[in-house]
C-alpha cells in the first residue's frame, strides 16, 4: 500500500491511495489465465465424454454454456481477490472498487482478443480472394493477344460472334432480372418471418449477456472485498 504525506496549514496528513494499478493489472492477468486454463479443462472433459454417434447435441451446448459461466465467475473472483490483496488496502469498499476495475479490464481485453481473431480470419479470406482475382487477371492478359489477332484476321466473323454474345447476354440479363425480382419478393416474406422468429432469441441472448456481465462484476467485486487485508488499519478504516 503506497502512502503519501501532504502538508496543509502546517500540519501533516497521511493520504492513502485507494487504487493500485499494479495490483489491478496483476489480478486481470491472473483472471485471464485462470479462465483460459478452466476453458481448456472443460474442452478436454467435454471432448472426452461426448458421444459422436449421438443425434442430439443440445445437452453438450448447455453444458458448455454452464461451464463457461462458472469458469468466468471463478476466474473473476480470484482475479478480484488478487487485486484486493496485492493492493494492500484494508478498506473493503476500496477492495470492492478494485475488483470492479479488474472485471472491466478483463472484459475489454477478452472482447479485444475475440475481435482480433475474427478480424484475422476475415483478412485471411480476403487475401485468398485477392490471389484468385490476380490469377484470373493474368489468365485474361495471356488470352487477350490471341483474341486481338483473331479479330484482325476475320473481322466479320468476330463482329457476328460479338453480336451473338450481346444477344445472349441481354437474354440472360432479362432472365436473371425476372429471377431476382421473384427472389426479392420471396425473400421479403422470409425476412419478416425470420425476424419474428429471431427477435425473441436475440432478446433472450441480450438479457443473458447482461446477466452474465452483471454476475461477473459482482464476482470480481466480492473477490476484491474478500482479498482486502484484515491485519492492516489506516485511519480506523477496515
Amino acid at each position: 500500500m503506497a502512502n503519501q504525506t501532504n502538508t496543509y496549514a502546517g500540519e501533516h496528513y497521511e493520504v492513502v491511495k485507494r487504487i493500485s494499478w499494479g495490483a489491478i493489472i496483476a489480478g486481470t492477468l491472473v483472471a485471464l489465465v485462470i479462465q483460459m486454463t478452466l476453458s481448456m479443462l472443460g474442452l478436454g472433459i467435454g471432448l472426452g465424454v461426448m458421444d459422436p454417434n449421438a443425434q442430439a447435441l443440445s445437452g453438450v451446448g448447455i453444458g458448455a454454456g454452464i461451464w463457461l459461466v462458472v469458469s468466468t465467475l471463478v476466474s473473476l473472483y480470484i482475479g478480484g481477490f488478487m487485486a484486493g490483496r496485492l493492493a494492500g488496502i484494508p478498506a473493503k469498499g476500496d477492495g470492492f472498487l478494485n475488483g470492479i476495475v479488474v472485471w472491466a479490464l478483463a472484459t475489454l481485453l477478452t472482447l479485444y482478443l475475440a475481435t482480433s481473431v475474427v478480424g484475422g480470419a476475415i483478412s485471411g479470406v480476403t487475401g485468398i480472394l485477392g490471389q484468385g482475382l490476380q490469377v484470373a487477371g493474368q489468365s485474361v492478359k495471356s488470352v487477350a493477344p490471341e483474341a486481338a489477332e483473331t479479330i484482325k484476321k476475320n473481322p466479320g466473323q468476330a463482329r457476328q460472334e460479338a453480336n451473338q454474345a450481346i444477344d445472349q447476354a441481354q437474354q440472360q440479363y432479362r432472365q436473371m432480372r425476372r429471377q431476382a425480382e421473384q427472389a426479392l419478393s420471396g425473400a421479403g416474406k422470409e425476412v419478416k418471418q425470420t425476424t419474428k422468429q429471431v427477435a425473441p432469441i436475440a432478446s433472450g441472448a441480450a438479457f443473458g449477456g447482461f446477466i452474465a456481465l452483471l454476475l461477473g462484476a459482482l464476482a470480481a467485486a466480492f473477490g476484491g472485498m474478500s482479498g482486502a487485508p484484515k491485519d492492516m488499519a489506516v485511519g480506523g478504516r477496515r
